[in-house]
């Protein structure tokens, strides 16, 4: 299964109406709007928020987790004991 993005055109029947943007926490409000769909963490987002920061938070958070737990890592094999 591809981890690309997926876009959709909300109508007016959209179960993502007045859902929040992952991103910003702002509303979609309006039928019409494009929104971005995570396909890894299923999170909206609208259109502009996705671009503006290029991928999905939860992408970005999960490598400052990796990089700041390897940054932890190699740290405390620095600690000496003597």
């Amino acid at each position: 299964m591809s981890s690309e993005p997926v876009e959709l055109i909300l109508t007016d029947m959209s179960v993502f109406l007045n859902k929040k943007c992952f991103i910003c926490n702002r509303p979609v409000e309006k039928p019409g709007e494009t929104i971005i769909l995570c396909r890894e963490c299923h999170r909206m987002n609208h259109k502009e928020c996705w671009e503006k920061h290029g991928t999905c938070l939860h992408e970005k958070r999960k490598n400052r987790s990796e990089k700041e737990k390897n940054e932890n890592t190699r740290s405390a094999s620095k600690i000496y004991f003597v």
